[in-house]
């Protein structure tokens, strides 16, 4: 199965919940999987702990095979029809790394109208270009800390920022979602808060006015 279970923030009670993740940043092949990160690659959670066992780099690099494949499409279709799945969590790692690949999700979220479809993106201009043709079980939150920031619209667009605590994160003004990210499906939900929970350098998360 190329969809799995994730981490524990995705075992959610009377849920089937599954992942599907790339290679973080960079692929076997020199494919830049995350063409939209910027300064999160100084603590990207997604080159540390689990994500560094041999198990789930090989993984990841075969879901990045069959992402690449014609089979692509069929493959992730069966799979959630198979398992009946209410939610497919996309890319706990990797990103939307071109717009066929990016496609391709769209098309399996609109042929699998009662599965809810979550992802975080960098990829800013490619998905605002696309926004018309997202189905309404596909959500899609545009993550800060990439090199397309200053395409977010703080007003109007659905975004997640990073924060050092959840004090913070109160005092902006964001949707705690750290340990499940189902506020995030809400519609009425625009600001998603995460806490960083790595343990490499931290220097890239802030909070608005405030130095970590």
């Amino acid at each position: 199965m190329y969809l799995t279970r994730g981490n524990k923030k995705y075992l959610i009670p009377g849920m089937r919940v599954r992942t599907f993740g790339l290679p973080a940043e960079r692929a076997a092949d020199g494919t830049v999987t995350c063409p939209g990160a910027g300064l999160c690659k100084q603590g990207c959670y997604a080159k540390q702990g689990h994500y560094v066992m041999p198990n789930v780099r090989n993984k990841n690099a075969e879901r990045f095979r069959l992402a690449q494949s014609p089979e692509f499409f069929s493959t992730i279709f069966g799979e959630i029809q198979k398992l009946k799945l209410d939610l497919v969590r996309i890319h706990d790692s990797g990103d939307f790394y071109s717009r066929p690949y990016l496609m391709s999700w769209i098309g399996i979220a609109a042929a699998c109208r009662h599965t809810k479809f979550l992802a975080y993106s960098k990829m800013v201009p490619m998905i605002k270009d696309v926004q018309s043709l997202i189905p309404e079980n596909l959500t899609i939150v545009l993550s800060e800390g990439g090199r397309w920031d200053h395409l977010i619209n703080q007003e109007r667009d659905k975004f997640a920022r990073v924060f050092p605590s959840i004090a913070a994160m109160k005092r902006a003004g964001f949707t705690d979602c750290h340990k499940s990210d189902l506020p995030a499906l809400r519609p009425e939900v625009r600001k998603v808060g995460l806490i960083y929970h790595g343990w490499r350098s931290r220097r890239f998360v802030t909070a608005p006015k405030e130095v970590v």
